[in-house]
């Protein structure tokens, strides 16, 4: 018994080494620039024991991103609870994460995910969730007296959601790093929202 669960325990360990190599790559050179060859031969292993644990690079990869997905959320969550975190205070902290975490991201990375349909699948179930939870973190934002009242904000969630993915996605913007697109595209963008969804109150951020 003590055996099996030292056994569980390696591979549970491996699977994470492999997914944290595995998401670096895809990051750094573009999905389809990265073999599993590559992979194996950074954790020093061999290729079979990969496939071992993962059939195909798109199961490594979509795993890869449910795993970060759900490590962002719990952070989110994290700071959210605190009560002395407003809603314009958990603006703040997610964008200059995501902008943190993004800045060094190649631009192919985003515009070969459309390569994998699972992955397109998964993200496409994960934005309807992602804009529930956006339109009700916009509703405390009112009544918090940090955004405006009177706009339709499923529209505008839809209009920011659609924007990233064609900037980020389309092979225009593939010469330009992730940090050059979003400090260029997201200034424009605050300052729409500072005097068009924000309130006075909301300004001040």
């Amino acid at each position: 018994m003590e055996q099996q669960d030292l056994y569980t325990e390696y591979r549970k360990h491996l699977k994470e080494r492999i997914l944290t190599v595995a998401m670096q790559a895809f990051k750094q050179h573009g999905i389809r620039n990265v073999r599993m060859d590559d992979i194996a031969t950074t954790l020093a292993i061999s290729k079979r024991t990969i496939y071992e644990t993962y059939s195909n690079k798109e199961e490594l990869l979509l795993d890869g991103i449910m795993r970060e997905d759900k490590e962002r959320k719990r952070d989110a969550q994290r700071y959210a609870e605190d009560e002395t975190h407003n809603v314009m205070d958990i603006v703040c902290y997610i964008y200059n994460r995501d902008m943190a975490e993004m800045a060094s991201v190649n631009p192919l990375f985003f515009s070969e995910l459309s390569k994998y349909t699972r992955v397109m699948n998964y993200l496409t179930n994960k934005s309807e969730k992602d804009h529930k939870e956006a339109y009700s973190f916009v509703q405390r934002g009112i009544k918090e007296g940090y955004f405006v009242p009177f706009f339709d904000y499923n529209v505008v969630l839809n209009f920011i959601a659609l924007s990233s993915k064609l900037t980020l996605g389309n092979p225009i913007f593939q010469k330009y790093d992730v940090n050059h697109l979003f400090t260029n595209t997201d200034q424009y963008c605050r300052i729409v929202s500072s005097w068009l969804l924000y309130t006075k109150r909301g300004r001040l951020y």
